[in-house]
C-alpha cells in the first residue's frame, strides 16, 4: 500500500520544517537497528587502538594485520598437512579421467548391465513428441524461414543420401586417390579424400547419388588440378 503523501510536491520551507522536526530522532540509540555504535579496541597483531562497530569482528585493525598475525600463520601450517595434488594438475584444459572408456571399463560388467537395464526401462513406452511428424514446422511454417535461399549444392550435401553415396564411392575405390601417379598424395591411404562427380551436378542432377558417377580424389588433387576452376580461383584470391 502506497502512503497518501507519496510523491507530493512540497515547498522548501515545508522540507526544512520536516527535517528540523526529525533531526536526531532516527539516529543512534533511537534507531531500531542500533547495536551500540563505535567502540575502542586494541589490535591483536600491532597493538594499536581503533574504533569499530560492535557488530563487526574486532580482533584486528585491518586485513593486513589479520593475515600476517601468528594465528593465521599457525592455521596455514596446519592446512599444509591436508594439502594434496589435484588429479588434473598439469593437464591443459579440463579433461575427464574416464574420457573414451566404456561403462564396463569404469564400473565392471555386472554394474554396466544394471545401468543399461535401468536406462532401457526408463525410456520404455515413451513416444517422442515428433514421432510421425516428418516436415513439422518446415519451410514457410518455420520461424527462421527466409524464402529458400540455401543453394542446391549445400542442401544436397546435408542429406543422408549424400553421406551414403560418399562412403560407397570411397569403399569402392579402397580409400585411395584415383588420380594416376598423383603428385600430391602419391596414391597413399590415410589422406583426406573428396568425392567427385564425373558428370557435373549442374547438368545431370538426376545422377547425384549414383555410385557410377562418383570417383575419389585427394583434397589437393580435387581442388588444384582444374576440376573445379571456381574453387581454385577463390583460393588463389585469398592467398594473394
Amino acid at each position: 500500500m502506497v502512503h497518501g503523501n507519496f510523491g507530493k510536491i512540497r515547498s522548501q520551507r515545508t522540507k526544512d520544517l520536516i527535517s528540523k522536526n526529525r533531526k536526531g530522532k532516527c539516529t543512534g540509540s533511537y534507531h531500531p537497528m542500533w547495536k551500540g555504535g563505535l567502540k575502542k579496541y586494541i589490535c591483536k597483531n600491532c597493538s594499536k587502538s581503533f574504533n569499530r562497530n560492535q557488530a563487526k569482528n574486532s580482533k584486528y585493525c585491518s586485513d593486513k594485520c589479520k593475515y600476517t598475525s601468528n594465528e593465521w600463520k599457525e592455521l596455514g601450517e596446519k592446512l599444509k598437512d591436508f594439502s594434496h595434488i589435484a588429479w588434473n594438475k598439469g593437464l591443459k584444459g579440463l579433461k575427464s579421467p574416464f574420457k573414451g572408456l566404456t561403462n564396463e571399463e569404469i564400473y565392471g560388467k555386472e554394474k554396466a548391465k544394471k545401468i543399461r537395464k535401468k536406462l532401457s526401462l526408463s525410456h520404455k513406452n515413451i513416444i517422442p513428441w515428433n514421432k510421425g511428424l516428418r516436415g513439422y514446422k518446415s519451410k514457410e511454417e518455420h520461424y527462421n524461414w527466409r524464402g529458400g535461399i540455401t543453394s542446391f549444392n549445400k542442401s544436397l550435401r546435408c542429406k543422408s543420401d549424400w553421406k551414403i553415396w560418399r562412403e560407397v564411392v570411397f569403399l569402392r575405390d579402397n580409400f585411395t586417390c584415383q588420380n594416376i601417379n598423383c603428385e600430391f598424395c602419391n596414391n597413399k591411404k590415410g589422406v583426406e579424400l573428396h568425392p567427385h562427380h564425373i558428370k557435373p551436378l549442374s547438368l545431370y542432377p538426376e545422377l547425384a547419388f549414383k555410385s557410377s558417377n562418383g570417383i575419389s580424389y585427394c583434397k589437393e588433387s580435387h581442388i588444384k588440378s582444374g576440376l573445379h576452376k571456381g574453387i581454385q580461383s577463390s583460393i588463389m584470391q585469398k592467398e594473394g
